[in-house]
């Protein structure tokens, strides 16, 4: 769906690119099959509990374990991970502890928001690239700390001041958008409000949204969520080693988290805006963004030529301008003896868009208009010369 195989297919898999998981546990994560190489290769460089001082987070909630095996999970046949080679920083800031009235409920205060902003300096001073973290807050179990959706604009909770911290230290941060949207809340939580991160709403596999995904805009009148992945049925390990499907945001989230990290290790150059900004420009919904899907389901393939144009192969002498182009193009290229080529505009899955004859110069270079361009959808396209003795090729990006 968002093509992220392409990816892990040219080699970006994630290597190099430190992720921080901040959740609520890993139970048994240091058991689980699909985590073996994670564990065989040391790619976990840091582990820390905040709610207990040295305590273990391999023995506490199992969220964060479901959470670890869509980033890093590599069971081939079973079950890839979103960003299998990469490393890992595991941060436990959530106490599930059952509270002792008797009602069943997991504590939930305002204190695990602070926890969450330690966990983010954390990640920052050990070199963090993307903070995953499947986590919201909106109300607590003492109904006088709740938050209101007018809190819900990036700049009252202390996640979401975290969060926007983080996000200007050079991170990218990675928030589930929430699973409101059925019930009175309706809207995401914090820090799923933040400014300059991307917030994960959640889909089924047919595209459609899950009704449980939390809505926006935020209370400040801003798109939220970001983006879309499937968080309905999403392929995870639990902690006992079965390979099951969960639903949740917290299980989109990780899917776009490790994607990303995918995707800047293939431009390391670029800053954490330009790869939030090509995720965003390049999703579906760009054009016309909302308050359920926001800008849509995110194209990584699509972005990554955004990033790395030189990616695309090329040979011969052929220009195309303008490039990026809006409705037409100009191709300028050499002579063609023959007196006629034929033309093939070919988009990224390897489909042609366009396949015509051209009557071309024979004496001079030739300077060639094609203007029926303007209903290819954005996007990056190969341009084909085809003549019976060599092949002309270059590309070009098509913008609104």
């Amino acid at each position: 769906m968002h093509h992220g195989d392409y990816l892990h297919n040219r080699g970006f898999r994630g290597q190099g690119m430190l992720i921080a998981v901040i959740d609520a546990g890993f139970n048994n994560a240091t058991q689980m099959s699909s985590l073996d190489s994670l564990w065989s290769e040391n790619r976990v460089e840091l582990v820390r509990d905040l709610i207990v001082p040295d305590g273990n987070v391999f023995i506490q909630h199992q969220h964060g374990s479901n959470v670890l095996s869509i980033l890093a999970g590599l069971s081939p046949g079973i079950l890839i991970g979103s960003a299998p080679k990469a490393d890992y920083v595991l941060l436990r800031t959530e106490d599930a502890t059952i509270e002792t009235d008797g009602s069943g409920r997991e504590r939930e205060y305002p204190v695990e928001e602070f926890n969450w902003a330690v966990a983010a300096e954390l990640a920052d001073s050990v070199g963090v690239d993307i903070i995953s973290t499947s986590l919201g807050y909106s109300t607590f179990n003492d109904a006088t700390l709740n938050h209101t959706y007018a809190d819900m604009n990036g700049r009252t909770t202390i996640a979401a001041k975290a969060a926007t911290v983080a996000a200007s230290k050079g991170m990218i941060v990675v928030v589930s958008a929430g699973n409101e949207g059925n019930n009175s809340w309706k809207y995401i939580t914090t820090p799923a409000d933040a400014d300059s991160i991307l917030t994960v709403g959640a889909i089924d596999v047919n595209k459609n949204i899950a009704g449980f995904s939390s809505r926006g805009p935020t209370s400040d009148h801003r798109i939220k969520p970001d983006v879309v992945a499937v968080g309905r049925n999403t392929y995870l390990q639990q902690p006992n080693n079965q390979f099951v499907q969960g639903s949740g945001t917290s299980f989109s989230a990780p899917i776009i988290a490790g994607l990303t990290a995918c995707l800047w290790q293939s431009c390391p150059n670029h800053t954490n805006m330009d790869v939030i900004r090509a995720i965003r420009e390049y999703a579906s919904q760009f054009g016309n963004p909302d308050t359920i899907m926001g800008y849509g389901i995110p194209d990584f393939r699509q972005s990554m030529y955004a990033l790395n144009p030189e990616l695309f192969e090329y040979k011969g002498m052929l220009i195309c301008s303008p490039n990026p182009f809006t409705n037409s193009v100009e191709l300028q290229f050499e002579k063609i003896p023959e007196g006629k080529a034929q033309l093939s505009v070919i988009d990224v899955s390897g489909r042609k868009v366009i396949d015509k004859q051209l009557i071309v110069n024979s004496e001079i270079p030739n300077l060639v208009s094609i203007s029926d361009l303007a209903i290819l959808p954005k996007g990056f396209y190969v341009v084909q010369i085809f003549t019976s003795q060599k092949t002309l090729k270059t590309t070009v990006i098509k913008i609104d």
